[in-house]
C-alpha cells in the first residue's frame, strides 16, 4: 500500500477506541489505571477506562528535542499518530505527551552503584530512591507501568563483586557439604572456600545471581507499590536470552509484566530470525508465566545500498522495511505479548547518529522530522494489521 493512501486510513483506527487507545467493543472493570487481563487465551493490557489495549510505541523521542531538532513537539506527535502508533515512549517520554499517549515510566537506576544487596542499609537506600521515582507518576493514569534499568547484567559478571563476600562463602558452604565435594564437582584442588575467587563452569553463579535478584526485586517491587500502588511493575528491561533461567524465575515472583529487548542485528534474516526470536520469548514465558512487553527492537536499514557489517547484512530501506513488517506480524502471534515498542522513531538519538559511521538508521523519521516514506508506509500498514489481528481475537 502506498504511504499517501495509508495516511488517509490510519485515523479510522481511532473509531471505537477510548482515549487511551483501548478497544471499546469489550467492556471490563475500569480500575482508573492500566492493568493486565487474559481473555480468550490472550493477554491484554486494560486501559484505565476498562478496555483491552495492545501497545504499539516508538522510543527515544525525547532525545530528538534535546538535540535541538527542527520539528516541533506538536508536529512529531502528529506524525506518531499518522503512522499508527498508539503509545508513546518506553524510556523517557516527551513531557507534553505524558497525558496524550500511554507510556512506560523508567527508573534509570537504583540510586546506588554496584549495590551490595546483602547489606540492609543499601537496600534501604534503594527502596527510598525507587519509591520517590515511582511516586512521581502516582496519579498519572497514562502510565502503562513502571520499569527498572535497561539491559542489566545477570551473568557471572554480576557475581564478581561478591567473590570475597561472606554471603558468597555462606552460599557455597550451603550448596556443597565440604570443599572436597566442591573440588570433586569442579575438578579443582582448593583447600578452602575462601580460595574460590573466579567464575567456574557450573550453575553456581546463576544460583547466586538468583539470590541477588530475590533481594533486589523484593525491595524494588515493594518500593514501587508504596510509591505508585496502582501501577504495574515491569521489572528490568532484560536482553533476550541474556538472563539465566534461575534469575528469570526469581524476577517472575515480583513483576506484573515482563520486559525484554530484541534488537535485530545479526546474520539471521526472516524467516530464521522469526524462529530465533519466538523461541527466545517462548522460553522466557515458559519460565515467568507473565505477560510480556517487547520493550525495544529494530530492523536497521542502510541509507544507501545493502552492505555487510560484523553483525550481518544491513539491508536497503525497502527490504529492511519489509523485514520490520514481517517481524511485527509474527511477534503479535505470541499470545502473551501485550506491547511492542520500536527503536526508534527518529534518528537523532546519539546511538543512531553513530550507527555504522552514520551509514544506517533504525528510525522511521529523518532528523528533520520528515518520514522515510517507504519504511513508514510499510510499517504503518503493519501496525494496522497487527491491531486488527490482535483485537479480532476478542470476537
Amino acid at each position: 500500500m502506498r504511504f499517501a493512501t495509508w495516511m488517509l486510513i490510519v485515523p479510522a483506527l481511532l473509531a471505537g477506541n477510548d482515549r487511551y487507545g483501548g478497544d471499546t467493543r469489550v467492556r471490563l472493570h475500569a480500575s482508573g489505571n492500566f492493568r493486565v487481563a487474559q481473555m480468550k487465551g490472550r493477554w491484554f493490557l486494560v486501559t484505565p477506562e476498562g478496555h483491552p489495549y495492545f501497545a504499539l510505541g516508538a522510543n527515544h523521542v525525547n532525545a530528538y528535542f534535546k538535540n535541538e531538532a527542527q520539528a516541533s513537539e506538536a508536529a512529531i506527535l502528529k506524525s506518531i499518530r499518522k503512522i499508527g502508533f498508539n503509545a508513546g515512549d518506553a524510556y523517557q517520554p516527551v513531557p507534553s505527551y505524558a497525558a496524550q499517549l500511554p507510556w512506560i515510566h523508567p527508573i534509570v537506576n537504583y540510586g546506588v552503584q554496584n549495590p551490595d544487596v546483602f547489606d540492609d542499609s543499601v537496600l534501604k537506600k534503594i527502596h527510598s530512591h525507587v519509591r520517590q521515582a515511582a511516586a512521581m507518576v502516582r496519579d498519572n493514569p497514562w502510565v502503562i507501568g513502571i520499569a527498572g534499568p535497561d539491559l542489566p547484567v545477570w551473568n557471572s559478571k554480576r557475581v564478581d563483586m561478591f567473590r570475597e563476600h561472606p554471603r558468597y562463602r555462606q552460599f557455597l558452604r550451603a550448596r556443597y557439604s565440604s570443599i572436597e565435594a566442591f573440588n570433586a564437582k569442579h575438578n579443582t584442588a582448593f583447600q578452602a572456600f575462601e580460595e574460590i575467587k573466579a567464575p567456574l563452569e557450573s550453575g553456581d553463579d546463576a544460583e547466586f545471581a538468583a539470590l541477588i535478584a530475590d533481594r533486589l526485586f523484593r525491595t524494588v517491587r515493594d518500593a514501587v507499590r508504596e510509591g505508585a500502588p496502582n501501577h504495574l511493575f515491569l521489572g528490568e528491561r532484560t536482553y533476550l536470552r541474556s538472563v539465566p533461567p534461575q534469575v528469570l524465575e526469581t524476577m517472575a515472583r515480583y513483576v506484573d509484566v515482563f520486559c525484554t529487548q530484541a534488537v535485530i542485528l545479526s546474520a539471521q534474516r526472516p524467516p530464521e530470525w522469526q524462529s530465533f526470536q519466538a523461541d527466545g520469548w517462548d522460553r522466557e514465558f515458559a519460565i515467568t508465566g507473565k505477560p510480556t512487553v517487547l520493550i525495544d527492537w529494530a530492523a536497521p536499514f542502510s541509507l544507501r545500498e545493502t552492505f555487510q557489517s560484523p553483525q550481518g547484512e544491513i539491508r536497503n530501506e525497502r527490504d529492511a522495511s519489509k523485514d520490520a513488517a514481517l517481524f511485527l506480524g509474527n511477534a503479535i502471534e505470541r499470545p502473551y505479548l501485550v506491547g511492542v515498542f520500536v527503536c526508534q522513531l527518529i534518528g537523532t538519538h546519539p546511538n543512531d547518529v553513530r550507527f555504522f559511521q552514520d551509514s544506517a538508521r533504525r528510525s522511521y523519521l529523518r532528523d528533520d522530522g520528515t518520514a522515510y516514506r517507504y519504511r513508514t508506509g510499510v510499517y504503518s500498514g503493519a501496525l494496522r494489521k497487527a491491531l486488527t489481528r490482535v483485537y479480532a481475537t476478542l470476537k
